[in-house]
């Protein structure tokens, strides 16, 4: 059994930099990142007490994931979601006294602002701000940056994502305009999912990126997109203004999206492209946000377990 004398005296015995994490997720973004800081990462997607499989949104497990099995010693534990997995996050760094750290990912829900305390890392500042952590910790989401396409491209527009009914009707009159666009999105009946290289070629010949996410976390698509030099047309919401501002259009009415989108693919969309590009360069890049995750890791397995 895992006790604090264990735990302490295993770090002395075997000191290393590779940490052993224990870890929550409910998506595939996040493993993507971090399975490239070498570090050993153990997990389920259920309780931590029961077998389960880590990361089913990776179709070949990285060498540096594990199931989790009975007798192991972890040096911290991560999750993604205080509502999902915050109990039993807990619970694992009080059974295994190792420290824990939460990846906020998204804004809060509704007019009610949780108190988060303890060690965060939030994804985008503007999250941040909204929990009103001046200080706090942020490393982004990270992006591989591809060459850029500076000939023609032939996709006006492009939409890719997981749509609700209300995006329906926006995605029908864009189809019926003068736009050659193109859809894509697990979406039964309106789209169908490609593979991911098919999808970053489409974007290296699209012009226009539109955004209908409507939740509160970071739309990773709408990143990627920029990273290829697209423009950006995007709803509102309460993430939108800030991270598509310099790099695109916001509309917050129906009827305007259209127009929105011909004023930009007449007149400045690889401008607009462009300033997101250099946005996804010189915050996002892929080898610098892998190398964050590292220290953070290493930082955080090397800390003290606190109740």
């Amino acid at each position: 059994m895992t006790t604090p004398v264990s735990s302490i005296i295993d770090k002395e015995l075997y000191p290393s930099e590779t940490m052993r994490v224990l870890s929550f997720f409910l998506d595939g973004r996040f493993e993507e990142v971090l399975v490239k800081t070498g570090h050993k990462f153990y997990g389920s997607q259920q309780s931590f007490l029961n077998e389960g499989y880590y990361c089913k949104d990776l179709k070949i497990l990285p060498d540096n994931i594990s199931k989790v099995h009975a007798d192991m010693i972890f040096d911290c534990v991560i999750y993604n979601h205080e509502e999902a997995h915050g109990r039993v996050a807990s619970q694992a760094s009080d059974i295994f006294h190792i420290p824990r750290l939460l990846i906020q990912h998204f804004g809060p829900v509704g007019n009610i602002v949780p108190k988060l305390e303890g060690n965060i890392v939030f994804v985008h500042d503007v999250i941040r701000k909204q929990f009103g952590h001046d200080d706090g910790e942020v490393i982004p989401y990270g992006i591989e940056v591809p060459k850029y396409n500076d000939g023609e491209r032939d996709i006006d527009v492009l939409i890719h994502g997981k749509f609700v009914q209300a995006d329906y009707a926006l995605i029908t009159r864009v189809q019926e305009m003068q736009f050659k666009t193109e859809v894509y999105g697990d979406n039964p009946g309106i789209s169908e999912e490609i593979h991911e290289a098919e999808l970053n070629e489409k974007m290296s010949q699209t012009k226009v990126f539109l955004n209908l996410s409507n939740n509160i976390s970071i739309p990773n698509s709408a990143l990627r997109a920029m990273a290829h030099g697209c423009a950006v047309v995007s709803n509102e919401n309460p993430i939108t203004p800030e991270l598509f501002e310099d790099c695109g259009v916001i509309v917050n009415k129906l009827k305007d999206f259209a127009p929105a989108i011909n004023k930009v693919i007449d007149n400045n969309w690889k401008e607009l492209g462009r300033v997101g590009r250099n946005i996804i360069i010189d915050n996002h890049t892929m080898e610098d946000v892998v190398s964050l995750w590292k220290d953070k890791l290493l930082e955080l397995g090397q800390g003290i377990y606190t109740r």
